[in-house]
């Protein structure tokens, strides 16, 4: 848990820095689970922030509220190499914590980008892991 929370504060420090054009505050609001008979935690509210590094390529870190009630901190990675007009595809890859009995978990996810000139999405669908179902997860950003 400390070393997310030192890789999360190394990662925001370092993109308070970065080119303001491409970076973005981030705001994890949604999700939906696959299983709907369990009742999970669908409003997962909570801040991050992603810097574009270039068109395909991007970091990000942050936390939410999960989908068992817990607060999960992440660090990703993302790669969207298809681009469909203002959508663009890839995947994500990175850790999260709140899940995993305390350990870091991995994060792997197919994710889907809009973006605009101030505001975008982004779109995961996140696989099962240790048991659980697939999920949808939306956020929303600004450009600042």
């Amino acid at each position: 848990m400390k070393r997310v929370a030192l890789a999360v504060f190394l990662a925001s420090a370092s993109l308070a820095y970065a080119d303001e054009s491409q970076l973005w505050i981030v705001a994890t609001v949604r999700s939906y689970h696959m299983d709907r008979s369990s009742p999970y935690n669908e409003r997962n509210y909570g801040p991050g922030i992603e810097y574009a590094i270039n068109s395909r390529w991007s970091v990000a870190a942050g936390e939410y509220w999960n989908s068992s009630l817990r607060l999960s901190k992440y660090v990703a990675g993302s790669w969207t190499p298809v681009s469909l007009g203002a959508v663009r595809l890839g995947s994500t890859a990175g850790v999260v914590t709140g899940y995993n009995r305390g350990h870091l978990a991995p994060l792997v996810a197919g994710v889907a980008t809009i973006e605009g000139k101030r505001y975008g999405a982004n779109l995961l669908a996140i696989p099962p892991y240790d048991g659980g179902n697939w999920v949808l997860a939306l956020q929303i950003k600004r450009r600042f």
